[in-house]
């Protein structure tokens, strides 16, 4: 998989978190490392 993240946009966050979560174990590490910078908090919460 090749992405890219835009900081600024929570709706990038999101897609590539869902894409991540359901991909290969190097895909699904960096979903729980986004997790683990709350980045889906924020996903979650509508902020930044």
């Amino acid at each position: 998989m090749q992405a890219q993240l835009n900081q600024h946009r929570k709706e990038s966050h999101a897609a590539l978190h869902s894409a991540c979560a359901q991909g290969m174990p190097n895909e699904r590490a960096l979903a729980g490392w986004m997790e683990t910078l709350g980045m889906t908090d924020r996903i979650n919460q509508g902020g930044n």
